[in-house]
């Protein structure tokens, strides 16, 4: 595809290629390529817009990246990451080294892994997972999918919460909540919640 009606207002470096009706705004060395039509990135240093991301958005910041999914938008931070996982969000947050950016991920070829939020922390990561949010925090992950001999497996639909805390986990299951603490674990165990504390686990 062209970068028909495309445009860079201003800065350094920046770069539009193979990408229609995008915008880049100010900042350094920040790209939109590989057909992210109607995105946009306006200032920041090194953010990255790519793999067809169309109707994306990045709000500055520092190496931050989308690749694939549409309506994305990370608001800015530093090292926070958005792939496949279409109608997601990441406010802000992350932080140096790489290891403490904010991820949200999709299994390749899922078209049901949307509207997740991070709202900010480090470290925080929800992957092959639909409408679930870490609110801050650092290193929580919710994680509904997993790879078995090259094959991906999805186990649920998400709607899980993870409002702060550290290194608390919910994986493999749905509509279940962790409000804060320190290594909480949910795992396989719909509908369920911890509330805080250290070392809670609730299993199947």
């Amino acid at each position: 595809s062209s970068s028909a009606n495309s445009v860079i207002l201003g800065g350094n470096t920046n770069l539009i290629d193979r990408s229609s009706n995008a915008t880049l705004v100010g900042g350094q060395q920040n790209k939109i390529w590989h057909g992210s039509n109607y995105a946009s990135i306006l200032g920041g240093i090194k953010n990255e817009i790519s793999g067809g991301a169309y109707y994306s958005t990045m709000l500055g910041g520092e190496n931050n990246a989308i690749k694939g999914g549409y309506y994305t938008m990370v608001g800015g931070g530093e090292f926070n990451h958005i792939s496949a996982s279409n109608y997601s969000a990441i406010v802000g947050g992350g932080g140096n080294p790489r290891g403490s950016g904010n991820r949200i991920i999709g299994l390749p070829g899922s078209s049901t892994d949307v509207a997740n939020l991070i709202g900010a922390g480090s470290g925080n990561y929800i992957s092959a997972s639909s409408y679930c949010f870490i609110g801050a925090g650092r290193f929580n992950e919710i994680e509904n999918g997993s790879w078995a001999n090259g094959v991906s497996a999805q186990y649920s639909q998400g709607d899980n919460t993870i409002v702060g805390g550290a290194y608390n986990t919910i994986t493999r299951t749905s509509g279940s909540f962790i409000g804060g603490g320190r290594t909480n674990k949910i795992s396989a165990s719909e509908y369920s919640a911890i509330l805080g504390g250290d070392v809670g686990i609730i299993s199947y």
